[in-house]
């Protein structure tokens, strides 16, 4: 393991030993101006790279995290989430606390559990009956595994107006139908909320 003053690179990625100032990366600038020797130079190098090169990682999660929001093939708030983790593991939960992550991730799986229930719960909201409710479970459950990734909003519909319309209940298909819908749109809106909020404690951990 090769030392400089302040800098140790046998785990560069924990950010344990650098004084904390107003802003991430400055303090990895300030603290490679400091390193005057060949081998703390070289460290510090090598730290510099990881460091910089785990922040890119986690800016890419988040990003990716925040479109997959919006797009039903990529686990939105999980990638934004392990993004969120990786910072603050590997500033040793100093700049966010374990208790904020650790909160992060019941709403994260909360969220994952929202977007199952939400079109259900619209559906009855939208006054589906048992048959209408049967057909919506029975899409969102198989839906994603016929039609890929639009499985996730055409199953349950399909589903509602499919039980609707073996109930003999015509003009509440669409209703019901309907109904999923506006659930799904919930729980997108909800989704998106949560990732720009880990977003923004990321961004703010940085100022």
């Amino acid at each position: 393991m090769i030392r400089s003053n302040t800098v140790t690179t046998a785990f560069p990625f924990r950010i344990r030993d650098i004084p904390r100032g107003n802003c991430f990366i400055d303090n990895i600038k300030k603290e490679n101006a400091r390193l005057d020797d060949p081998h703390g130079a070289l460290a510090g190098a090598l730290w510099y790279t990881s460091s910089m090169t785990l922040l890119i990682i986690v800016i890419l999660l988040m990003i990716i995290g925040l479109a997959g929001v919006l797009l039903p093939f990529l686990p939105g708030v999980p990638l934004a989430w392990l993004g969120f983790f990786i910072y603050a593991y590997s500033t040793d939960f100093k700049e966010i606390s374990l208790t904020t992550t650790l909160v992060f991730l019941g709403l994260t799986i909360l969220s994952i559990l929202l977007e199952f229930a939400l079109p259900l719960l619209g559906a009855k909201k939208y006054h589906a009956s048992k048959h209408g409710m049967a057909g919506a479970a029975m899409g969102l459950a198989i839906g994603p595994f016929l039609l890929g990734p639009i499985g996730i909003v055409a199953g349950p519909f399909v589903g509602a107006v499919a039980g609707e319309f073996l109930n003999g209940n015509k003009k509440h298909a669409l209703m019901a139908g309907g109904g999923t819908f506006v659930g799904f749109l919930l729980s997108l809106l909800l989704k998106l909320i949560l990732t720009l909020v880990m977003i923004g404690f990321f961004i703010f951990s940085l100022a």
